[in-house]
């Protein structure tokens, strides 16, 4: 609206004549003065919601009608005025300011509900509520309790940059449509325990500064916690996330509680900051979480056997924690290929399960080209070494035999990746070959058996003494223990006296010994204690 209509505007000046009015003597005034309409004082932003409502107070040298002045001696006439709207259901109460509490318990809202920086002195009550259209609080300021329980929002619910100084009560609530909660502030403990959001449930920058529990909640749509603030401990036990959860450059100050949680599609984590124990327990992840860059100040807890299914993966990339030795793993399935670009080193794995007759190299390789993490040969090679000195240093041996042998096939195969037949690393293939790096039993067994019995055959097919003296080769029998023997450095009988002979025995005695002791090192690293 313009300026203020002032009198002048409201002025008819009379010049008809004297006979025109029947006659000379006849005397009419010069001018007629009409009194201004009344304009509420509360801005042209919210007088749609007073419009009929005629003066009531000033306030600070403005008038104001009944639903906008600002005092709670107006209460009576106020309860008047807003019992008139609601039976002529006219929910516009756009910065309104109640002084009373208001109880709106169980009521059908068939139109657009605006109550748009409105102003929530005492209690509010809208438990049961239906809102069948818009429902309109952004900016709404309850400063006492407000009661939500069991309402049924069938469209859109709003209530960005809306302030909550008391406890607010959404419990068992329905959003049928989007809820919208960006930069909503909640000062006192908020409860959205067994809500459903079948629609978008949108949390934005919220700022949660007490007790928030959204347990046995329900988002059938995406759940979105970007960059909110929880002060105090979060509640998410049991809330099932049935498409893509939010939770990026999120700040959780005291205890987030994940237990039980169900997370059916894809969890970003990305750059969320953990200032202390943060609980997983129990929790289910169906697709890929992703705490890449996310910070933890203190414990993390992941536990549970059905925590990560088949198709489920875990991003822990560049993660930063100040006490690694307390981000725990406990009965937990895991892949090597989550562990890459970190240090897992002090990490605690209790009773994890890596499914060993699963998982291959050459899989973990693939998953981590489908996440376009580039070199993915040198990095999973890093990220197995860190993870066997894990379990070196905890006693898992057999564990960590497993990821020596990763890392060092891991390095052999991007070490050869383009070379030539002739720049081969011909002894570190050998290594492979013979023994797994050290890490194969039953491969280096293998070798040793090998080497028994085809040299025991050579020696049934060469000479052992000079041609004068008949040049004989040993019987079958004879040659194997005779094998036997040269392995274990014995000397055995008879000395060899021709060059094949010699050459053979020469073979054994170096080769023998070589690889029985390649064979105790993998039994060793398997059993050491």
């Amino acid at each position: 609206m313009g300026e203020e209509p002032s009198a002048e505007d409201f002025i008819e000046v009379y010049s008809e004549s004297a006979a025109e009015l029947g006659g000379e003597n006849v005397t009419t005034p010069s001018r007629i003065v009409a009194e201004p309409p009344f304009i509420c004082g509360c801005g042209n932003w919210a007088r749609k919601a007073c419009t009929g409502e005629g003066f009531y107070k000033e306030h600070e040298g403005k008038p104001y009608c009944v639903l906008h002045y600002p005092g709670k001696e107006k209460a009576d006439d106020f309860e008047k005025a807003f019992k008139r709207k609601i039976t002529a259901e006219d929910f516009n109460f756009h910065g309104v300011w109640f002084p009373d509490s208001i109880k709106l318990s169980g009521i059908d809202f068939k139109a657009d509900v605006d109550f748009v920086s409105a102003i929530f002195n005492e209690y509010t009550d809208f438990s049961s509520a239906k809102f069948s259209r818009y429902a309109d609080f952004s900016e709404a300021n309850f400063k006492a309790s407000a009661d939500f329980r069991s309402t049924i929002f069938d469209e859109t619910a709003d209530f960005r940059s809306a302030t909550f100084s008391a406890y607010a009560a959404f419990s068992s609530a329905l959003f049928k449509s989007s809820a919208d909660f960006r930069s909503t502030a909640f000062n006192a403990p908020a409860y959205f325990g067994d809500a459903r959001f079948i629609a978008t449930g949108d949390f934005l920058f919220a700022n949660f500064t007490s007790y928030v529990d959204f347990s046995d909640a329900k988002f059938t749509a995406r759940a979105d916690f970007r960059s909110a603030v929880f002060s105090e401990r979060a509640d998410f036990r049991t809330t099932e996330f049935c498409a893509f959860a939010y939770f990026d450059e999120t700040t959780f100050s005291n205890k987030p509680d994940f237990s039980e949680a169900i997370f059916n599609a894809k969890a970003s984590f990305c750059k969320t900051t953990f200032h202390l124990q943060a609980s997983f327990s129990e929790t289910t992840f169906n697709a890929n979480v992703d705490f890449s860059e996310a910070s933890f100040q203190d414990e993390v807890r992941f536990s549970g056997k059905k925590s990560f299914a088949d198709k489920s993966s875990l991003d822990l990339h560049f993660i930063r924690s100040e006490r690694p030795e307390r981000i725990l793993f406990h009965t937990v399935t895991l892949r090597p290929h989550w562990f890459v670009n970190l240090d897992s080193r002090k990490f605690v794995f209790t009773d994890v399960i890596w499914e060993w007759d699963i998982i291959s190299i050459e899989g973990e390789i693939e998953s981590l080209k489908g996440k376009k993490i580039s070199s993915p040969h040198p990095l999973l090679a890093i990220a197995c070494r860190q993870l066997a000195e894990n379990a070196e240093a905890n006693n898992r041996y057999e564990e960590a035999s497993r990821f020596r042998y990763w890392a060092m096939d891991l390095a052999r195969q991007y070490k050869w990746q383009g070379k030539a037949f002739w720049k081969t690393d011909w002894l570190h293939m050998l290594y492979w070959a013979v023994s797994g790096y050290g890490e194969r039993i039953l491969r280096a067994f293998a070798w040793v058996l090998a080497i028994w019995i085809v040299f025991a055959l050579l020696y049934t097919k060469v000479g052992f003494t000079k041609p004068d003296a008949g040049d004989e080769p040993l019987p079958f029998k004879r040659a194997f223990t005779y094998s036997l023997a040269v392995m274990s450095l014995q000397k055995p009988e008879p000395r060899p006296q021709t060059n094949t002979a010699q050459t053979l025995v020469l073979l054994e005695t170096i080769l023998g010994p070589v690889q029985a002791a390649l064979l105790a090192l993998a039994i060793r690293r398997k059993f050491m204690r």
